[in-house]
């Protein structure tokens, strides 16, 4: 089992990779490593799409800003997140 965090400006996510053997057999040292590097580049993969998230985001709201009309945007929920 490796953790992974990963903090944003939008989502936080915070986990656990698990890996499991057949058998009784241990992981290698080598082995445990690699898990550590799968933890590490899940992070590094959270971070790059919470950032284009960011982008995106910050793009749809200049583009419901500059529209002629109005524009009402609700979560599943049906809390607003956006309006013009």
């Amino acid at each position: 089992m490796e953790p992974f965090e990963q903090k944003g400006d939008l989502y936080s996510h915070k986990g656990y990779l698990f890996f499991a053997a057949q058998g009784k057999q241990k992981f290698q040292d080598r082995e445990r490593h690699l898990f550590l590097i799968a933890a590490q580049h899940t992070t590094l993969m959270l971070q790059a799409l919470e950032y284009r998230l960011g982008i995106e985001k910050k793009r749809l709201e200049q583009v419901v800003a500059n529209l002629p009309e109005g524009l009402w945007i609700v979560d599943r929920n049906g809390l607003r997140r956006l309006a013009s």
